[in-house]
């Protein structure tokens, strides 16, 4: 099977991997991809921030506006 991941959706999972409670063989795939960009193209990650994210984006979830009902 064969998956394909754009460059920034593998540098946010690259980052979430560190940061969160990920499964080992999940790491290690993500690992893997990260090290076949890196053996293309070296300096790929470097363009953005590299560091661990601390703890999730997900913060508090933000209500949406009620939506209006639409009569015909």
């Amino acid at each position: 099977m064969v998956h394909t991941v754009s460059g920034i959706v593998l540098h946010r999972l690259w980052r979430m991997s560190a940061a969160s409670d990920t499964p080992a063989e999940a790491r290690a795939v993500i690992g893997e991809m990260v090290a076949q960009v890196r053996a293309i193209a070296r300096k790929f990650f470097d363009r953005f921030g590299t560091e661990p994210l601390k703890k999730s984006p997900n913060g508090p979830t933000v209500q949406a506006p009620p939506h209006k009902a639409i009569r015909r």
